[in-house]
């Protein structure tokens, strides 16, 4: 596979993500150099449905963590 093929094919991985665990895993699949360059290259447009998705699903984290009782 070539570098643009990877790319392409990563890129089409990020755009179809849901989930913040899903982009986690493109970074473990890829690295993170690759996935920020690729991410770079994406339109302001579709680096902001990927940023929504990090804002959400952080936002969900912390509040699922903060009111988890303590035993």
């Amino acid at each position: 596979m070539t570098n643009n093929e990877a790319s392409a094919k990563l890129k089409a991985a990020m755009l179809a993500a849901q989930s913040l665990g899903e982009l986690h895993v493109l970074i473990e699949d890829y690295s993170y150099m690759e996935f920020m360059q690729v991410y770079n290259r994406l339109t302001p447009e579709q680096q902001a449905k990927l940023n929504v998705i990090d804002e959400r699903d952080c936002t969900v984290q912390l509040v699922a963590t903060l009111t988890t009782k303590v035993a």
